[in-house]
């Protein structure tokens, strides 16, 4: 019966929720209600961006009170707070999960229920809507951009087309480090460019395959593909590739290391912006913006570069980040930068 916050925090996210948790103290209860509780406050957005306040309750020990009691001791819990009571439980019987429906208590049962019926409908028509009215998609978001690369880059081609290969949003994002809802939202682009089809409605853990082999895939995506440089700035430091924080060569620097061409006067990089914003936070002085103390120019980049290698970023976001700049290579050069990759077509750039 115990359940930890924390998975109550990941399920609601799984489900496309932000939920904000955190310990609610001295509450005017009643003391016979107050010793078999812990209570938290939580703060849920639905996808509508509405705010739903609940309070969590929890038992402190592993005791199953009976549904009566807990349906009456959530109703005095919600009166006093002024909250929606939700009690938050794991691996109770079925018998147990049935009573808990059938007398419309609130409960959440991580990985299996969510039975809040003051929001269910809000939910349920929030998800209609989207049904009836999938939002096109102009560009990929900077997360979903860097899912499908990656997966390009790491899955077998006998996973693209994928009936026969079923992948977790776990699975697909091969090690980048998103979030619960960053992950929802590229998952959700990716099925609405056509390129990721979703094989099940389960709410929790759904399942996913793509549409067509990786050629196929990188053909239909490409023109939702965008540079992921956000800004360009000279720094007054010698830099280095290096994996913490990830920095890579880039631009002009990156093609020379890719395809054997002599490097800029000064050398390029990129960086992620998560890594730029930390490492400027304390200090910012190795930012210039005179020329004749520039050692360095430094891309910072909406994701880090997906390349195996921190010297050479990934062939395609470096593709993204020259076209349209003096550094372009033409068509024979895309082809000498990108030949080891059989599924991707020089002439779609």
């Amino acid at each position: 019966m115990l359940v930890e916050r924390a998975a109550i925090r990941e399920y609601s996210e799984q489900l496309g929720l932000k939920a904000e948790v955190a310990i609610a103290k001295d509450l005017d209860i009643p003391d016979s209600i107050n010793e078999k509780f812990n209570f938290h406050w939580m703060d849920v957005t639905l996808p509508s961006k509405e705010k739903v306040q609940l309070i969590l309750v929890l038992t402190e020990r592993n005791v199953t009170p009976t549904v009566m009691e807990l349906k009456a001791d959530l109703d005095v819990i919600s009166k006093k707070v002024g909250r929606i009571a939700v009690f938050g439980c794991s691996g109770i019987r079925p018998a147990q999960r049935r009573n808990l429906l059938e007398q419309n208590v609130n409960f959440i049962e991580p990985g299996r229920h969510y039975f809040i019926p003051e929001m269910m409908l809000a939910m349920v028509d929030e998800a209609r809507k989207r049904r009836e009215a999938p939002e096109k998609v102009k560009a990929l978001t900077p997360a979903a951009q860097a899912v499908l690369l990656a997966n390009l880059y790491v899955k077998p081609k006998e996973d693209f087309p994928g009936l026969k290969t079923r992948m977790t949003q776990r699975d697909l994002l091969c090690g980048l480090d998103y979030s619960r809802p960053a992950i929802n939202k590229a998952t959700d682009e990716l099925v609405a460019a056509g390129v990721l089809q979703k094989l099940d409605d389960r709410p929790y853990n759904p399942e996913y395959s793509f549409v067509g082999d990786k050629e196929e895939v990188l053909a239909k995506a490409w023109p939702l593909l965008s540079s992921p440089v956000k800004r360009t700035v000279m720094v007054s430091i010698e830099l280095k590739p290096s994996m913490q924080p990830r920095i890579s060569w880039a631009g002009a620097s990156g093609l020379a290391e890719h395809i054997g061409l002599d490097h800029p006067e000064l050398p390029v990089f990129c960086m992620s912006l998560k890594d730029f914003n930390a490492a400027k936070t304390d200090d910012d002085s190795w930012i210039t913006t005179d020329p004749a103390q520039a050692k360095a120019f430094l891309q910072v980049w909406s994701y880090a570069s997906l390349g195996q290698q921190p010297q050479e970023p990934d062939e395609l976001s470096l593709l993204l980040s020259l076209k349209g700049t003096p550094e372009m290579p033409d068509y024979s050069g895309v082809s000498t930068l990108t030949g080891h990759l059989q599924w991707f077509r020089p002439e779609e750039i």
